[in-house]
C-alpha cells in the first residue's frame, strides 16, 4: 500500500465528520492497529494518516516498537498506535512483556476503536492464534472492535465469502467484531478511507465516546504519571517516549529487581507478564 490518497482531490472522504458532541473538542479519538507481523497495519495508517508516518520496509523485523502518529480531521484529532507483532510467536517473554507495557502506555487511559488488521485471501494457524490471543488480552471489546482486512485486490473471493469459508474466522467475526472493512492494496481510492472512518466514527458514537478499558490498562495510568514526574522524563523532548523507555529499562533489569526497588512498578509488572504469557504460544515454555 504505496499509493496515498491526494489530499487536494474532492471526493466523498471529506464527507465523513468525526461528531465532536460525543467527544471533548480537544480529546484524541485513539485508534490502535494490531495484528501480526506482515499483515499490512504500517501501510493501512499510512493510507488513513495520508502520508508516509509508519515504516513500510519489508524485512523480517517491520515495526519493532509501537509507533504514534497524529492527524487533524475535520476538526477532530486521529491519534493512531500501531503495535509491533505483538501475536508473534518467535518472541521471548521480555520481549513481549515490554511491547506490552509500551502498547498500554501509548493507548492509556484506553483506545476508542481496536483495528485489527489481517490479510484477505489467507488463514493460517498464526491468524487464528491472532485471534483467540486478542479475545483473551481485550476481554468484551467487541462493541470497539473493527477488523480490516488488507489485499483487497489480490483476493479473487469477496470477503463475505472468505469469512464464511473460514469458520474460525467467521466465529470471532460474530463473537467479538463490531464491523469489519477492506483495503485494497494499490488502488488510489479515498472512498475506502472515507467507508473506514464512517465505520470509526459509527463505533465511537455507539460507545457514546467512551474508551475502551480493562483492570491492566486501569493500573498503568497511575504508574505511567508517576514516571512522567520524573526529573529526566520532564525534561526530555519528548516525555512520552522518555516514559517509555524508563519503563522499557526497568523490565530489562528483571522483575525480581523491580519488585524490590519499585514495588508499584512491579506489581504492574507482574500483571503484564500474566497477560504475555496468555500471548505465547505453547511451544514457546517448551525450551524453558
Amino acid at each position: 500500500m504505496t499509493n496515498y490518497p491526494r489530499k487536494h482531490q474532492t471526493s466523498c472522504f471529506h464527507q465523513t465528520r468525526m461528531d465532536s458532541k460525543h467527544l471533548p473538542e480537544k480529546d484524541h479519538v485513539r485508534i490502535v492497529l494490531l495484528g501480526k507481523t506482515g499483515v499490512g497495519k504500517s501501510s493501512a495508517g499510512n493510507i488513513i494518516l495520508w502520508r508516509k508516518a509508519f515504516h513500510t520496509d519489508v524485512s523480517p523485523s517491520v515495526t519493532t516498537k509501537c509507533q504514534k502518529a497524529i492527524t487533524e480531521f475535520n476538526g477532530q484529532t486521529l491519534a493512531i498506535v500501531e503495535t509491533p507483532g505483538l501475536f508473534n510467536t518467535a518472541k521471548g517473554l521480555r520481549e513481549v512483556r515490554t511491547e506490552i507495557t509500551d502498547c498500554i502506555t501509548w493507548i492509556s487511559p484506553g483506545p476508542h476503536v481496536f483495528l485489527l488488521v489481517l490479510r484477505l485471501g489467507t488463514f493460517s494457524r498464526q491468524d487464528k492464534k491472532c485471534l483467540e490471543t486478542f479475545q483473551k488480552v481485550f476481554k468484551d471489546a467487541k462493541c470497539y472492535m473493527i477488523v480490516l482486512f488488507t489485499y483487497g485486490d489480490q483476493c479473487e473471493q469477496g470477503c463475505d465469502a472468505f469469512i464464511k469459508r473460514h469458520k474460525d474466522l467467521k466465529r470471532f467475526m460474530e463473537e467479538s467484531c463490531e464491523a469489519h472493512h477492506v483495503f485494497n492494496n494499490r488502488a488510489e481510492d479515498e472512498c475506502q478511507v472515507n467507508g473506514l472512518l464512517q465505520k470509526i466514527n459509527h463505533t465511537v458514537q455507539n460507545n457514546g465516546g467512551s474508551c475502551y478499558s480493562n483492570k491492566l490498562i486501569r493500573e498503568i495510568e497511575p504508574v505511567f504519571q508517576e514516571v512522567m514526574q520524573r526529573p529526566e522524563v520532564k525534561s526530555a523532548s519528548d516525555p512520552e517516549h522518555a516514559a517509555t523507555e524508563y519503563l522499557e529499562g526497568w523490565i530489562c533489569k528483571g522483575l525480581d529487581t523491580v519488585v524490590k526497588k519499585v514495588p508499584g512498578l512491579g506489581d504492574f509488572l507482574k500483571k503484564v507478564e500474566e497477560v504475555a504469557y496468555k500471548c505465547m504460544p505453547p511451544e514457546a515454555f517448551q525450551s524453558q
